[in-house]
């Protein structure tokens, strides 16, 4: 009967795994083009990936900031990690949580 119980309950989780785990990573927002940006006006209440020749981030992110391009500036502030790589990457942001960052210059 325990036995019978566990399965049951297993077989409930792996059910809400597979509704809820597309619903988490829809949580996350991402832009990409030539010169994506991220305005000083604009609030990101997620996760952010940006990816261009020339990106910019100057609004607040409550969350992650993601960006690889050939140019990167970061200046708004960042309450999570900060994650960059790209050729020239310059970051004025005040950071949260971890700066990773790789680049040419």
């Amino acid at each position: 009967m325990l036995m019978k119980n566990i399965k049951k309950l297993l077989g409930y989780a792996v059910v809400l795994s597979v509704i809820v785990l597309p619903v988490v990573s829809l949580a996350a927002e991402f832009r990409t083009g030539h010169q994506p940006a991220v305005r000083a006006d604009e609030r990101i209440i997620n996760d952010i990936y940006i990816s261009g020749s020339s990106v910019s981030s100057a609004g607040n992110i409550n969350g992650d900031l993601i960006a690889v391009g050939g140019n990167v500036v970061g200046s708004g502030a960042v309450s999570a990690d900060v994650i960059v790589g790209g050729g020239n990457v310059s970051i004025f942001s005040t950071v949260g949580d971890d700066v990773r960052a790789g680049g040419g210059n």
